[in-house]
């Protein structure tokens, strides 16, 4: 089970002060979300958070990465264009996929 979020930025520079409230919110809110025991591959000891394309708030999230999250350790994975197949709690698609959104959601049902 993963969570799929998009948030459409405005033009910002990496680690400006919008990009690290961008970031503190994804973070606060993973910490908050109540997990399913299923959602975590039982060998691993991370929370992944997959980051789909380019977006200017992205130079914000090494801010978070290695925070704890329910016990695991944040690490975030980037994709350029395919979104994972799995391994990912949290699945962010940057606003330079807005106009794929209707198929990476499709393809993630899949998963």
């Amino acid at each position: 089970m993963s969570l799929v979020l998009m948030l459409l930025s405005t033009t910002v520079q990496p680690a400006s002060k919008s990009a690290l409230v961008k970031v503190a919110y994804l973070y606060k809110f993973a910490k908050f979300v109540e997990w399913p025991a299923g959602a975590f591959e039982p060998e691993t000891q991370v929370f992944a958070l997959c980051v789909l394309g380019t977006d200017s708030f992205v130079g914000a999230l090494p801010s978070i990465e290695g925070k704890p999250i329910q016990g695991r350790k944040l690490e975030i994975k980037y994709f350029a264009q395919e979104p994972p197949g799995q391994g990912c709690q949290i699945l962010f698609v940057s606003s330079s996929e807005a106009q794929r959104l209707s198929a990476i959601l499709t393809d993630v049902e899949r998963v």
